[in-house]
C-alpha cells in the first residue's frame, strides 16, 4: 500500500472513531439532561365551561415547573348543571383558547387538541345529518301475486326525519327467516360468521338471486304498483338513515352533535374545516402564535356504520362485483348459501375497513399535516378496521393503559405499528383510573411499576391522563378532576411541587427508549378478517426471554423484505421467526405470499389453509389457496421444507433452532423475581431498558444476547452512569452481576470497543444473599363491579369472602362469576399498596411471594481515577477477574450508621384543617394513626425538622454519607443545614447528604407530601355542600364561594377540600402519612482495588 494510500486509510479511522466518540457523548449529555421534546405530556380537560384566565395561566406554569413539556385540550361535558357558559368558539371560549396560545409560547409548551369536543370521534353541532354515519334499515310486507298490487309501504325505522330510499326487492317466499339482528347489526359486525361458516338454515330461508326481483322503478314515494307474478312474495324496503352516533363525552350545549360519515372524504373535510380543528386553526392564526402542534384522535368509541353513498361504487371497485344483488344480506338474509352469504359479508367487512383508513384517516392525516401539525391516533376499539393498518397513517400512534394493569395489551400491537414502519416515538395515554384506584391517591411511586412495565412493552413517550383545568382560586383544592377518571394529575396535588423528580426521571428513560431500533425475534402476522380492533398479545413468549411484534398481512405482502436470511422490515428489525396466522381462511393474494417466504428459506410457523374467505374469484380462489397450502405441507414432510414449521409453538421452534434468549435471569433471589425488559440498538450499542417488576429487592445474573464489547450501568434516576461493571462474557451472551431495589429500573448498555481489557466478574460477599422473613401479606378489599358504573347495585364487595383463601402468602382464584364485570383487588406487600384489576373471568391471582435478597451493599466504582470498592458495610469481599486472578478486599469493622433519634418538630401546611403550629414526636410514627383528627386526616405537606451532632470521626476521610428513610408516605424533599440535598420518591429511600453534612450540629428539614385521600375522608364526616348523584358527580351549579375563593362562606366549616367529584365515604380506610420508623444516616466508604 502506497504512503498516500496509509494517509487517507487512518484518516477514515480517526474520523470514525471520533464520530462514535462524539455520538458517545451526545448520548450521555442528553441522558443527564433530557431536551424539551422528550419531557412528559398531559391530558389537559376544560370541564362543562369551568374555565378561567387565571387558572390557564397557573395550569400551564405548574406544568411547566413540574417538567411537563405540554398538554393535550380537550374540552368535555360533565354533570354540572350550569355548562352554558363559556359555550364553545363563543367570544368567551375565544378568549380562553387564544390566551392559552400565548401563554405556552411564553413559557415554551407544546399544545395539541382533540379533533372535536368530547373524548372520542371527530363530530360536532356543525355536522349536518346528511354528513353523519350512515346504516341501512328494511321493512318487509308479504303479498300474494297474481295481480296488480298497489300498496302504501312504511319507511323502515329510521333518525330522525333523515330517510333515504335505496331499494325496493320482491322476493319469492312467504315467511322468509333472517339471521337475528344481533347477528347483522352493523352489516354483521355482531356475528363471527368464520365461525359459524355451517350454521344450520332451513331450505326456505336460503334465496336464490334468481328469485329476487328488482321493484324499485315500480315504487314512488311511499306507493308501490306492481303487477306482480303469481305466487307469494316478500317485498323488502330498504333505505339508508344516520346511525344517530355522537361524539362522546361533549357538553350537551353546543359539543355534541353527529359523527361525520366515515367513508366520505368530502364529509371528514367539512367536519374538519366547520368544527374544532378549523376553529382552532383560525385562532392560531390571529393569535400569532407557534405553541399549536398536534391533533388527536382518541379510540374509536363511535360505534359502525354499513352504509354511506359512496359505498357501492368504491364496493366494485376494490371488490371487482356489484353489491347490489347480494344486498338483502345486510338485512339478515342468507343469498344462495350461508358461506355465500358470509363471504360477502366478509367483503363487505374489508370494505368499510378499507374505506376508514383511505377517506378517514389519510384524510385526517393529509388536513393535520397540511396545516403543520402532527397527526396522532389511538387505533384500536369499537371500529370496523385492522388497528394495525388504521395505525399505520399517523405521525405519532398512542396506546393507553390502566394503573390497575387494565389495557397492556393495546400497548404491545400498538408498539408494533411504530416498530414496522420506524416512527420514532409511541405515545400513550398513562395511568387511567376508574373510581376504584384513583380519588386523588396516587403519587409517582405508585405510577412507577405500571410505567416502567409500558416502557418495557414499547411506549416511550407518556401522556398523563388527565389533568383537569384548575379555574379556581388557589385556597380551592384539590379542584375539579375529570369526573372520577384519571390520575388526578394537578398543580394542586398534594406532592405538584417535587414532582419534578419523578417527571426528569420518565424523560431520561424517554430519550434514550426514543433512540434506535426495536429488536425482536419473533414476527405475527394477523389474520385478514375484519374487524380487528384489538390484536392478540402473546406475553408468555416475553417472560420466557424472546421479543416480538405484530402486524397486518396488508403491511407484511406490501413491505417486508429478506435480508441477510431474516425477514425484515421498514422500521429497522429483523426477524429469527414468521408466525402466520391461525386460520383456515386466507385469501389467495396472502396465501402466495406465505409460499414465497417459506421457499425462499425463512423460519416459518403456519397452518393448514383451505379456502378464500372472499367472493372475489369463485371456486379458483379456493383451489389456489388449498394446493398451494397442500404444496407447502407435503414438502415439508418430505423433508424439502425444513424451515416451514406445522402448527408448532413459537417458543418450541426458537429453542429448536438454537435461538439464544435476549435476556434472562439466572441464579434469581427470591427466585419468583419478575424482571420485564425491552432492548433497542442505538448507533451500534444494545441498549436495555429492565424494571424489576416486585415490590421486593432482588439480585442475579442478567444475561444479554450481546457476547462482545463493555457494559455500563445508566440509572434513569439520577443520571448517572457506572462504567465499571461486574460481567463476564461467553457463548454470545454478556453475563452481569446486578441487584435491584423494590420496583428499580436501569438501562444496560453494552457498546462495542476495539480491546477488551481484563475487569471483574464476579463480586461476593461473606453476608447473607436472603432475608430470612417472607413477605408480608395483606388484603384490604377487593370489589368486583363495572368499570363505567359505580352503582351499588353492580358494584359488591367480596372481600369477606376471600379473605379465608389465602393461603401461604397468596390469593388464588381461578374466576369469579359476573359476566362483564371486573374484580378490582386492593393489597399491600412489604406495606406497598397495589392494585390489581382484572376481568372476574379471568379470577384473582396475588401473590407475596418468597423473601426479598439481602442488599450486597458494595459496587465497583471509578472514584478519583482510581478503580474503588465503594461499600456500606465491613466484611470480607471477593472479587474475580477476567484473567483469572482472585482479590479479596478486607473491610475493618466501622460505626456505619448514625440514627436520628432526637425529636423532631412537626409543621402542617396552612389552611388545611391542622390549627397548630407545630407538635413534637419523639417517635416517628404514622400520622394516619394520631389521636388528633386533624392530625390523622391531614393532607398537603408535613415538615419534620430535627437537630443532631455528626462526630468528625464519621464524615473524614470525603466519606459518603447518605441519609436512609425506612418509610415515607409519599415523597419528601431533603434539605441539610439549609442546602438543598434532592427529592426522594421512589425505594429505597435514600439522598446523599454528603456536601451538606458537617461535624457537629447539623439541622435537618424533611418535608413530605401525603395523600389528599386523607383530608377527603375526613370531610365526609361533614354534610356536603354540593348537589351530587349516586356516582360522586356534582350535578347542580358550582356554589360562589368556590368560584371566588372565598372559604369564610362555605356551608360546612369542618370541610377543608373542595373537589368537584367525591369519591370516599368517612368509613374507608386512611392511607399512611408523612415519615414513619427509622432515619438513619449511613457511611459508605471506598478502598482502591489492588
Amino acid at each position: 500500500m502506497r504512503r498516500k494510500d496509509f494517509f487517507f486509510f487512518f484518516l477514515i479511522i480517526f474520523v470514525l472513531v471520533n464520530i462514535q466518540a462524539q455520538n458517545k457523548k451526545h448520548l450521555e449529555a442528553k441522558f443527564k439532561n433530557p431536551p424539551d421534546e422528550y419531557k412528559p405530556l398531559c391530558l389537559w380537560y376544560w370541564l362543562s365551561g369551568e374555565i378561567s384566565k387565571e387558572g390557564i395561566t397557573k395550569d400551564l406554569e405548574g406544568m411547566k415547573a413540574a417538567g411537563i413539556g405540554g398538554a393535550i385540550l380537550f374540552d368535555l361535558g360533565q354533570h354540572i348543571s350550569d355548562e352554558g357558559k363559556n359555550i364553545l368558539f363563543s367570544d368567551e371560549w375565544n378568549a380562553f383558547f387564544t390566551h392559552t396560545l400565548k401563554e405556552a409560547d411564553r413559557l415554551g409548551l407544546d399544545i395539541g387538541v382533540h379533533n372535536a369536543p368530547g373524548w372520542s370521534g371527530s363530530g360536532g353541532p356543525w355536522v349536518p345529518v346528511e354528513n353523519s354515519m350512515k346504516k341501512m334499515v328494511c321493512l318487509t310486507k308479504e303479498i300474494t301475486g297474481g295481480r296488480i298490487i298497489n300498496i302504501e309501504l312504511e319507511k323502515p325505522k329510521h333518525y330522525k326525519d333523515f330517510y333515504r330510499d335505496l331499494f325496493v326487492y320482491a322476493i319469492k317466499g312467504h315467511n322468509l327467516k333472517t339471521i337475528s339482528e344481533k347477528e347483522t347489526s352493523g352489516g354483521g359486525f355482531g356475528a363471527d360468521w368464520i365461525k359459524q361458516m355451517d350454521i344450520s338454515v332451513p331450505d326456505l330461508s336460503i334465496l336464490n338471486t334468481e328469485d329476487i326481483i328488482d321493484i324499485s322503478n315500480k315504487f314512488k314515494g311511499d306507493s308501490l304498483v306492481w303487477n306482480a307474478p303469481k305466487g307469494d312474495w316478500t317485498v323488502l324496503r330498504a333505505g339508508f338513515t344516520s346511525t344517530g352516533q355522537k361524539n362522546r363525552v361533549a357538553r350537551q350545549i353546543f359539543g355534541s352533535g353527529l359523527e361525520p360519515d366515515k367513508y366520505d372524504v368530502l364529509a371528514i373535510e367539512k367536519a374538519f374545516y366547520d368544527g374544532f380543528c378549523g376553529h382552532a386553526l383560525a385562532m392560531e392564526t390571529k393569535s400569532g402564535t407557534n405553541a399549536f402542534k398536534d391533533i388527536f384522535l382518541d379510540s374509536w368509541e363511535v360505534g359502525y356504520q354499513n352504509w354511506s353513498e359512496v359505498l357501492p361504487e368504491e364496493f366494485k371497485k376494490r371488490r371487482g362485483y356489484n353489491m347490489n344483488k347480494y344486498l338483502p344480506v345486510l338485512a339478515g338474509f342468507i343469498v344462495d348459501s350461508p358461506e355465500t352469504s358470509r363471504r360477502f359479508l366478509w367483503d363487505c367487512r374489508l370494505t368499510y375497513g378499507e374505506l376508514i383508513i383511505d377517506n378517514y384517516a389519510k384524510t385526517m392525516k393529509r388536513l393535520s399535516n397540511k396545516h403543520g401539525k402532527r397527526y396522532m391516533v389511538e387505533p384500536y376499539r369499537q371500529g370496523g378496521f385492522h388497528s394495525f393498518d388504521y395505525g399505520l397513517h399517523t405521525d405519532v400512534v398512542v396506546s393507553e393503559f390502566w394503573k390497575g394493569g387494565h389495557n397492556f395489551e393495546r400497548i404491545k400491537s400498538v408498539a408494533s405499528i411504530a416498530h414496522a414502519k420506524g416512527a420514532k416515538e409511541h405515545r400513550a395515554e398513562t395511568f387511567t383510573t376508574n373510581y376504584f384506584n384513583g380519588g386523588w391517591r396516587d403519587h409517582p411511586w405508585q405510577y412507577k411499576m405500571i410505567g416502567d412495565k409500558a416502557f418495557c412493552s414499547g411506549v416511550n413517550s407518556m401522556a398523563f391522563h388527565s389533568y383537569a383545568h384548575q379555574p379556581y382560586p388557589d385556597n380551592i383544592v384539590p379542584g375539579m378532576s375529570m369526573g372520577r377518571w384519571g390520575a388526578m394529575i394537578s398543580r394542586k396535588q398534594t406532592w405538584w411541587p417535587m414532582a419534578s423528580a419523578y417527571m426528569t426521571y420518565l424523560a431520561r428513560c424517554q430519550y434514550l427508549l426514543r433512540n434506535g431500533d426495536f429488536v425482536g425475534d419473533v414476527l405475527f402476522v394477523t389474520h385478514e378478517h375484519l374487524p380487528n380492533p384489538d390484536i392478540k398479545t402473546y406475553p408468555e413468549l416475553k417472560t420466557s426471554g424472546y421479543d416480538y411484534d405484530i402486524i397486518s398481512p396488508k403491511f407484511f405482502m406490501e413491505n417486508a423484505t429478506i435480508i441477510n436470511g431474516k425477514v425484515h422490515l421498514p422500521g429497522g428489525t429483523s426477524y429469527e421467526l414468521v408466525v402466520f396466522p391461525n386460520s383456515k381462511w386466507v385469501t389467495p393474494k396472502f396465501m402466495e405470499s406465505i409460499d414465497k417466504t417459506v421457499r425462499k428459506g425463512i423460519q416459518t410457523i403456519g397452518y393448514d389453509y383451505q379456502k378464500s374467505p372472499s367472493l372475489e374469484g369463485g371456486a379458483e380462489s379456493d383451489d389456489l389457496v388449498k394446493n398451494i397450502s397442500q404444496s407447502l405441507i407435503l414438502d415439508t414432510k418430505n423433508g424439502k421444507l425444513p424451515n416451514y414449521y406445522l402448527d408448532k409453538a413459537p417458543l418450541d421452534v426458537l429453542t429448536e433452532l438454537g435461538i439464544i434468549k435476549d435476556f434472562q435471569v439466572v441464579n434469581a433471589i427470591p427466585s419468583d423475581a419478575k424482571i420485564n425488559y425491552i432492548h433497542h440498538r442505538v448507533s451500534g450499542k444494545n441498549v436495555y431498558f429492565i424494571a424489576n417488576e416486585s415490590p421486593k429487592r432482588m439480585c442475579g445474573n442478567f444475561r444479554f444476547r450481546e457476547g462482545h464489547g463493555k457494559p455500563s450501568l445508566w440509572n434513569p434516576m439520577d443520571g448517572s452512569i457506572n462504567n465499571n461493571l461486574v460481567y463476564s462474557q461467553y457463548a454470545g451472551v454478556t453475563n452481569v452481576q446486578l441487584e435491584m431495589a423494590p420496583w428499580q429500573s436501569l438501562f444496560v448498555v453494552i457498546e462495542p470497543i476495539n480491546n477488551q481489557e481484563p475487569h471483574f466478574t464476579k463480586l461476593k460477599s461473606d453476608k447473607p444473599t436472603q432475608e430470612s422473613t417472607l413477605p408480608e401479606f395483606k388484603l384490604y378489599k377487593v370489589v368486583r363491579g363495572k368499570i363505567f358504573d359505580p352503582s351499588p347495585e353492580n358494584n359488591v364487595d367480596i372481600t369477606s369472602q376471600l379473605k379465608p383463601m389465602i393461603k401461604d402468602n397468596a390469593l388464588s382464584v381461578d374466576s369469579i362469576p359476573g359476566e362483564g364485570k371486573l374484580a378490582i383487588a386492593h393489597y399491600k406487600i412489604n406495606n406497598e399498596m397495589m392494585y390489581y384489576m382484572r376481568w372476574a373471568n379471568e379470577g384473582i391471582h396475588l401473590d407475596a411471594g418468597d423473601a426479598e435478597a439481602t442488599s450486597l451493599g458494595a459496587e465497583v466504582r471509578h472514584i478519583n481515577g482510581e478503580i474503588q470498592l465503594l461499600t456500606g458495610e465491613s466484611g470480607n469481599y471477593t472479587l474475580k477477574k477476567s484473567d483469572g486472578e482472585s482479590l479479596t478486599v478486607a473491610i475493618p469493622s466501622y460505626k456505619n450508621e448514625l440514627e436520628l433519634n432526637s425529636p423532631w418538630k412537626v409543621s402542617f401546611q396552612k389552611g388545611r384543617g391542622v390549627s397548630k403550629e407545630s407538635i413534637i414526636l419523639d417517635e416517628l410514627t404514622n400520622l394516619s394513626e394520631h389521636s388528633d383528627f386533624n392530625i390523622r386526616h391531614f393532607s398537603g405537606i408535613i415538615e419534620y425538622e430535627t437537630v443532631m451532632k455528626v462526630p468528625r470521626k464519621f464524615i473524614k476521610n470525603n466519606a459518603c454519607i447518605k441519609i436512609e428513610f425506612e418509610n415515607i408516605a409519599n415523597i419528601a424533599s431533603v434539605q441539610v443545614n439549609g442546602i438543598d440535598c434532592g427529592i426522594v420518591w421512589a425505594k429505597p429511600y435514600v439522598v446523599d447528604v454528603s456536601k451538606a453534612l458537617k461535624k457537629g450540629k447539623n439541622v435537618f428539614v424533611i418535608q413530605v407530601a401525603n395523600s389528599w385521600s386523607n383530608r377527603l375522608i375526613g370531610d365526609e364526616y361533614f354534610p356536603t355542600e354540593l348537589e351530587q348523584n349516586a356516582e360522586g358527580a356534582t350535578v347542580g351549579p358550582i356554589p360562589n364561594w368556590v368560584r371566588e375563593g372565598k372559604i369564610d362562606n362555605r356551608p360546612q366549616k369542618k370541610r377543608v377540600a373542595f373537589t368537584s367529584n367525591r369519591f370516599y365515604t368517612k368509613d374507608d380506610a386512611l392511607p399512611s402519612s408523612g415519615l414513619f420508623g427509622k432515619v438513619v444516616l449511613k457511611k459508605w466508604v471506598s478502598q482502591v482495588i489492588d
